[in-house]
C-alpha cells in the first residue's frame, strides 16, 4: 500500500480500497441483444447532466437533460455520442468486409422493413424489465433480481468496484451485443449459424463523482468481447460525437495529442440561453493493448503487459517506470498488489467492507487473483495501450456511420484530419487497427469532461488523468443523511437522521477504534435554491474566477477543533470551508422565504479529509445533492434532498399546542429543557410525555468527569418509548424527532456557585471557594474529577469525625465537622487538609469530598472531587455554623421533565369564518412576470404564469368572472390544514390565455361562507 501512495497521492488523487474486478462472464453466452429491452436513464451525480440509453448512446437532441451544464441551467453542449466497434472480415463467398458496429439513429444501417437497427442492442437481464430505465447504482428499483454475469451476486448492486461496492456517488451499467447486424453473409460462430453481426458483446459503465475534482466529468468504460469463433486482425474501437456547444452553429474543434484530448468550443462564446458558453472536450483514458507484440506501446517501462495474465510466479525484477526493483507476482507487472490490503477475493469485498459475508475464491491465500485490488482487469497499469490513432474534426454529415467502408477507410489508416470547423461538428476518433481473437476482451475509457474555458478544461483533464492513472480511487464521502422537509407560514423546517456520522473510509486505513476503516465525518451543510439544479448556491469562485463551491445557508460541524478553510486546497486554488466548530445539528428552519414560492434543500454530509495524507494531503468531500426535473416539470428528489413550498394555512386554521415549557418533577440538573414542535401535522392532541436523563462517569487523562449520557422521551398515556437514549443535548441540535416534536437541551456544566454557597446559619464570616481536585501531582494526583454533588458542612463544638487519606500517606485527623450530601443528606468521606495542623478549620485550610467510584476508574476504589477551602480574617467556623457548597449540575439518572400536547393542528369554523376577509388575489395587479412563477422546464423563456388566491378555506370552490359576468374559470380547492392557496394558470376554461383587464373571483365555501374580489392583469 506504501508504494500505492507514494505513486498515487499527489494532491488531488483520493481514494477507496473496495476496488474489485469488472468481470464480463455472463452466464448465458447464447443470449443475443433484444430490442424490447431498451431504455432511458439519466445520469445527474455532479455538475454534468445527461440522458444516455442502454443502446450506447449519451444524450440525445431535444430529450433533456441533453449533456446539460451545470445540472439545471438548461445549458447544452451536445445532441448525442455513440461507442463503434469495426473489423476486417469475409464473408461467406470470400469478399473482404468492414462491418461497422453502431447504434446511432441518425444514419443507422437498418433492416429492410426498417424496424430495426443493424447495431447495438441491450441484452436481457441487466435491468428490471418493469422499470422504465436501465439498472443505476442508486435505484435499486432499477436492478434485476438476478444479474446474468453474476448470478450470486443477487440483491447487491454490480459494481465496477466489486459485489456491492458503490465507490461511484452514480454509476450506470448494461450490456449491448451486435447479433441484430444482418448486412452481411458473416457468420461470426462457426458453431452458431444464427448469430450475426461481428459476434462482439459490449459492456458499458458510465460513473460519476460529486467530489470537487472530478464534478464536471462522466467516466466511460467500454469492454468489448469476441463472443464468437472467429480471430480478427483488424479491429477498430472508436467514438462518434454529435455536438452541439451552445448551439449547432459556429462551433469549433481541435484535439491535442499530448494532452489525449479532443475539445469543442463556441466560437461566438455565446449559447442560445444568452450567455457565456463553456468548452466541452473528450479525453482518451484507454486502449485496447497489445500484449505480444514485443513494444513497449504505452511508453511505461514494460513491455507487453497483460490484464489476463494471471498471477505468473513469485520473483524479485523490474516493475518499470512504477518504481525500483521489488518482489512481486509476475502478473502483477508493476508491482503494486499488496497481499495485506488487496488479498480479498475475486469479489473485491474484504472483512472490513460493507456487504461482507465471508470469503470467496482467492481470499487470503497470498496470491493475486483476478478481481482483486490492484491486479488484472482492476489494474489500468497491466496493460500495453496502443493510444488513439484515428482522428476526424468534420462538419456533420461528412461521414455517414450507415458507410462502413469510408469509416473504416480514414480510421484503419490511421488518417487524422487536423482541419477546424465553424460549423456543426461531427468527431470521428477510434483505436487500431489491433487483433481481437476469439474469447478475448478489450477496455476503451473515454472522459466526458467540461470547463469553463480552455485552460479550466485542460486542468480538468489533467486532473482527470490522475483519477484514472490511480484506478478511479476517491475518498468517499460520508453518507447521505435521511431529510424529511415541512413548510409552514412563511417557514421551513428540516430535520434529518445521523447516518452519516457512523461513515468510514476505505482509503483513510484502519481506526484505532479497532472497529473497522477510519471514520471521516465531520459536519453538515445546507444548501437552498429556487431551482433545483441548486445554481443560486454556487457563487463561491476559485483562483480562476470559476464558480466552485456553493454558498451554505447553514453549516454544522463537529466540536473537534477542526475549523476554517481546509489546508490543503484544489489546484484550482479554491479551499473548502470547513465550519467554526460549533457543533452538530438534526434540525433546522429557515424563515427567510416566500409564501407561495418553491425552494429546493440539499442537507449535505462532510468530511474533513487529511492534510497529513501522502505527500500533498487529502482535500475534503461532500456528498451528492440530487434533484431530477423531467420533460412535465416532475420533480424527483433524493434521500438528502426535498423540494418544498411555504404556504399560507387554510382558513381558520389552528396550530398545535404543548405546554409553555416542561415542568422538572425530579432531580436538580441546573440546564433547561425546551420542546419545539418541528413538525405541526404530527402533534397528537393530549397526550403525556416524560423526559428521563441518564449520566455516566468517564475517566479523562489524569481526572475523571460526570456527564450526561443521554435522555429518553416516554409517551404516558401509551406506555411507549418514543426516543431511545438520544445523545443529542447539544443546544438546538434536535434529534430525533417524535410525534412532530423534538427535545432542545439547554445543559449545565459542573461549576462552583459562588453566589449560592457560603454560611447558611452560624457566626463565621469565612468565605468558601471551590476548584476542582485535578492536580497532576500531590498525594491526590490523579484521583480527582468533576463532580456535582451539593454539599454542606456542620461545625460541631466536640470531636465528631475523622478525616481519611492513610492511604495516600496522610494523617487521618479527628474534627469537629461533618460533610453531608445536601441531596440525600448522606455523611461523606473527606480529606482535610489542615495547614496550620490545629485539627480545626482556619484560613487557608482545604476540606475535599470523596465518593465512591468503579475499580476501572479508580484503582483505590474512590476518588477526590472538590478542593474547598475556607478563607477569611475575622471569625473562623463556630459551633452550630452550616456551610453550603453549590455547583451548576449536568442533567442525570434523577432528572425527569414532564410535558403535555394539548391541541393538535385543526381548522376552528369561527375564526374560518372571520379569515374569509383575508381572502385575496396574488400578486394583484398581475404583472408580465412575479417571483411566485417556477422557472421553465425548457431552456428559455418565462415559467408558468399563475395568479395565487391565499387565505381560502379547507374546501372551497372558486369561480373567476369578466366584469360583465361571463365565467372565466372554475377551481375547485380541497386541502389540507396548512395549505390556503390555490393557482391559477391565467388561462380559460376552454383553455385560452386570458387578455388584460379587470376579473371578479366568488370564493364559496360550505359552511364557512362566501366571499368576492376583484384583480387586475396588465401588462
Amino acid at each position: 500500500m506504501k508504494n500505492i501512495l507514494a505513486k498515487y497521492l499527489l494532491l488531488f488523487l483520493l481514494g477507496t480500497l473496495g476496488f474489485a474486478q469488472e468481470q464480463f462472464t455472463p452466464a448465458d453466452i447464447d443470449a443475443v441483444g433484444d430490442r424490447s429491452w431498451r431504455r432511458m436513464g439519466v445520469l445527474n451525480g455532479n455538475l454534468i447532466g445527461t440522458v444516455y440509453f442502454n443502446t450506447g448512446q449519451v444524450s440525445k437532441d431535444k430529450v433533456f437533460p441533453q449533456l446539460e451544464w451545470p445540472v439545471g441551467s438548461g445549458h447544452i453542449y451536445m445532441d448525442t455520442v455513440v461507442p463503434l466497434v469495426a473489423a476486417e472480415a469475409r464473408d461467406v463467398n470470400g469478399n473482404l468486409i468492414h462491418p461497422l458496429e453502431v447504434n446511432y439513429e441518425f444514419s443507422n444501417d437498418v433492416s429492410p422493413d426498417g424496424l430495426t437497427e443493424w447495431g447495438w442492442q441491450p441484452l436481457p437481464g441487466y435491468l428490471n424489465f418493469n422499470q422504465s430505465e436501465p439498472a443505476v447504482s442508486h435505484k435499486t428499483q432499477t436492478w434485476p433480481e438476478v444479474w446474468p454475469d453474476h448470478p450470486d451476486w443477487a440483491g447487491f448492486w454490480n459494481g465496477f468496484f466489486g459485489r456491492g461496492i458503490q465507490n461511484a456517488d452514480q454509476e450506470a451499467y448494461y450490456v449491448v451485443d451486435d447479433d441484430a447486424d444482418e448486412e452481411f453473409l458473416f457468420y461470426p460462430n462457426a458453431n452458431d449459424q444464427n448469430r450475426r453481426g461481428l459476434g462482439m458483446r459490449m459492456s458499458v459503465r458510465g460513473l460519476q463523482w460529486s467530489q470537487v475534482l472530478a464534478e464536471d466529468v462522466i467516466f466511460w468504460i467500454f469492454d468489448v468481447r469476441n463472443v464468437g469463433t472467429t480471430d480478427y486482425e483488424k479491429t477498430l474501437f472508436g467514438m462518434f460525437i454529435d455536438s452541439k456547444n451552445g448551439g449547432h452553429d459556429f462551433d469549433n474543434g481541435f484535439y491535442d495529442t499530448k494532452l489525449d484530448i479532443t475539445y469543442i468550443w463556441d466560437q461566438t462564446g455565446t449559447g442560445t440561453w444568452g450567455g457565456p458558453t463553456g468548452w466541452i472536450g473528450y479525453g482518451y483514458l484507454e486502449s485496447p493493448g497489445i500484449s505480444n507484440d514485443g513494444i513497449d506501446n504505452d511508453e511505461d517501462g514494460l513491455t507487453d503487459e497483460s490484464r489476463d495474465s494471471g498471477p505468473g510466479q513469485f520473483l524479485f525484477g523490474p516493475v518499470g517506470d512504477y518504481g525500483p526493483d521489488k518482489d512481486h507476482w509476475s502478473g502483477d507487472e508493476d508491482g503494486d498488489w499488496n497481499p495485506e490490503t488487496d488479498d480479498v477475493g475475486a469479489d473485491g469485498v474484504g472483512p472490513l467492507d460493507e456487504g461482507y459475508f465471508g470469503p470467496d475464491d482467492g481470499e487470503g491465500d497470498g496470491i493475486p487473483t483476478d478481481g482483486e485490488p490492484n491486479f488484472d482487469r482492476t489494474d489500468l497499469d497491466e496493460s500495453d495501450q496502443i493510444g488513439l490513432e484515428g482522428v476526424s474534426l468534420h462538419s456533420w454529415g461528412d461521414f455517414p456511420l450507415d458507410d462502413d467502408e469510408k469509416i473504416w477507410n480514414f480510421l484503419a489508416n490511421k488518417n487524422r484530419d487536423e482541419s477546424q470547423q465553424f460549423s456543426n461538428i461531427g468527431v470521428l476518433y477510434s483505436s487500431g487497427p489491433f487483433p481481437l481473437d476469439a474469447g478475448r476482451i478489450e477496455r476503451f475509457s473515454i472522459a466526458l469532461l467540461m470547463g469553463a474555458d480552455f485552460d479550466d478544461l485542460v486542468r480538468n483533464k489533467e486532473i482527470v488523468q490522475r483519477i484514472f492513472d490511480a484506478n478511479y480511487r476517491f475518498a468517499k464521502p460520508p453518507s447521505k443523511p435521511l431529510v424529511k422537509a415541512v413548510a409552514g407560514d412563511g417557514f421551513v423546517t428540516l430535520t434529518w437522521d445521523r447516518e452519516a456520522e457512523d461513515s468510514r473510509d476505505a482509503f483513510l486505513g484502519l481506526d484505532p477504534d479497532g472497529l473497522g476503516f477510519k471514520k471521516d465525518f465531520e459536519g453538515y451543510i445546507i444548501y437552498r435554491s429556487t431551482d433545483p439544479g441548486l445554481l443560486d448556491s454556487r457563487i463561491i469562485t476559485d483562483a480562476f474566477g470559476n464558480n466552485i463551491f456553493r454558498s451554505p445557508e447553514a453549516q454544522f460541524d463537529l466540536k473537534n477543533g477542526v475549523f476554517g478553510t481546509d489546508k490543503v486546497g484544489l489546484p484550482n486554488g479554491a479551499h473548502f470551508y470547513l465550519g467554526d466548530d460549533t457543533g452538530l445539528a438534526h434540525s433546522w428552519t429557515d424563515t427567510n422565504v416566500i409564501n407561495g414560492r418553491t425552494y429546493y434543500y440539499a442537507v449535505v454530509s462532510y468530511d474533513a479529509g487529511d492534510p497529513n495524507l501522502g505527500s500533498g494531503g487529502l482535500p475534503p468531500s461532500q456528498s451528492t445533492s440530487i434533484i431530477e426535473k423531467d420533460l412535465s416539470g416532475n420533480i424527483t428528489t433524493d434521500k438528502n434532498t426535498a423540494m418544498v413550498t411555504p404556504k399560507i394555512p387554510s382558513a381558520g386554521y389552528t396550530p398545535p399546542e404543548i405546554e409553555n415549557e416542561p415542568d422538572h418533577i425530579q432531580g436538580d440538573g441546573s440546564g433547561e429543557v425546551f420542546v419545539r414542535i418541528l413538525l405541526p401535522g404530527d402533534v397528537p392532541a393530549s397526550r403525556t410525555y416524560q423526559i428521563a436523563f441518564s449520566d455516566t462517569i468517564v475517566r479523562e487523562e489524569g481526572y475523571f468527569l460526570y456527564n450526561t449520557a443521554g435522555y429518553s422521551v416516554w409517551n404516558m398515556d401509551e406506555n411507549q418509548l418514543v426516543v431511545e437514549n438520544s445523545v443529542y443535548f447539544e443546544p438546538g441540535d434536535i434529534y430525533p424527532i417524535f410525534d412532530g416534536m423534538g427535545v432542545d437541551v439547554n445543559n449545565a456544566t459542573t461549576s462552583f456557585l459562588s453566589e449560592s454557597s457560603g454560611l447558611r446559619s452560624g457566626q463565621s464570616d469565612f468565605t468558601i471557594s471551590a476548584v476542582p481536585d485535578t492536580s497532576s501531582s500531590g498525594a491526590t494526583a490523579g484521583l480527582g474529577g468533576i463532580y456535582p454533588f451539593d454539599y454542606y458542612i456542620t461545625f460541631f463544638s466536640s470531636i465528631v469525625d475523622t478525616s481519611s487519606g492513610s492511604d495516600l500517606g496522610l494523617s487521618e485527623i479527628p474534627v469537629n465537622f461533618t460533610v453531608r450530601t445536601s441531596a440525600d443528606d448522606q455523611l461523606v468521606d473527606f480529606i482535610f487538609l489542615d495547614n496550620d495542623v490545629d485539627q480545626v478549620v482556619t484560613s487557608g485550610d482545604i476540606i475535599i469530598p470523596l465518593i465512591r467510584l468503579d475499580t476501572t476508574l479508580s484503582s483505590s476504589g474512590y476518588g477526590t472531587t472538590w478542593r474547598i477551602g475556607f478563607s477569611g480574617s475575622g471569625t473562623p467556623p463556630q459551633p452550630d455554623d452550616i456551610f453550603d457548597v453549590v455547583f451548576s449540575k449536568p442533567f442525570g439518572f434523577n432528572d425527569i421533565y414532564e410535558f403535555s400536547s394539548i391541541e393538535a393542528a385543526g381548522i376552528n369554523q369561527s375564526k374560518a369564518r372571520q379569515d374569509l376577509n383575508l381572502v385575496a388575489a396574488v400578486p394583484n395587479p398581475y404583472l408580465v412576470a412575479n417571483v411566485l412563477e417556477p422557472k421553465s422546464s425548457t431552456t428559455s423563456g418565462r415559467g408558468e404564469r399563475v395568479i395565487t388566491f391565499i387565505h381560502l378555506p379547507k374546501k372551497c370552490t372558486i369561480r373567476i368572472f369578466t366584469l360583465r359576468g361571463y365565467l372565466v374559470d372554475t377551481i375547485v380547492h380541497d386541502s389540507i390544514e396548512s395549505d390556503g392557496m390555490a393557482k391559477w394558470n391565467i388561462t380559460s376554461k376552454d383553455g385560452i390565455d386570458v387578455s388584460y383587464g379587470v376579473y371578479l373571483f366568488h370564493v364559496e365555501a360550505p359552511d364557512v361562507g362566501n366571499k368576492i374580489g376583484r384583480f387586475a392583469i396588465i401588462k
